[in-house]
């Protein structure tokens, strides 16, 4: 997986971040939320890199799986790419 982000890509990807949580009008499935947290994650600490919680968290469990469910071998750029065209689609 390729880290290297320009400074533009990044500064797009936390406008992108500032303007879904700014938002009152958007109102994302929890689909589309699980996903954009996927996304998320990956963009800001990689590839999932801890265990499953257990049953007795199920909002843990959905969460994990939507990271997990980001391609590790994804690049960092697409995955900012996939996330902005998300918000800008609930947003716009």
């Amino acid at each position: 997986m390729s880290d290297s982000v320009s400074e533009e890509v990044m500064k797009q990807f936390n406008e992108a971040v500032e303007k879904i949580n700014a938002s009152k009008s958007a109102s994302p499935s929890n689909a589309q939320k699980l996903q954009m947290y996927g996304y998320y994650k990956f963009v800001t600490v990689g590839p999932c890199n801890t265990s499953r919680p257990g049953w007795l968290d199920p909002v843990g469990q959905s969460k994990w799986d939507a990271w997990n469910g980001v391609d590790a071998k994804l690049p960092k750029a697409e995955a900012i790419r996939l996330y902005i065209e998300l918000v800008n689609s609930l947003t716009n």
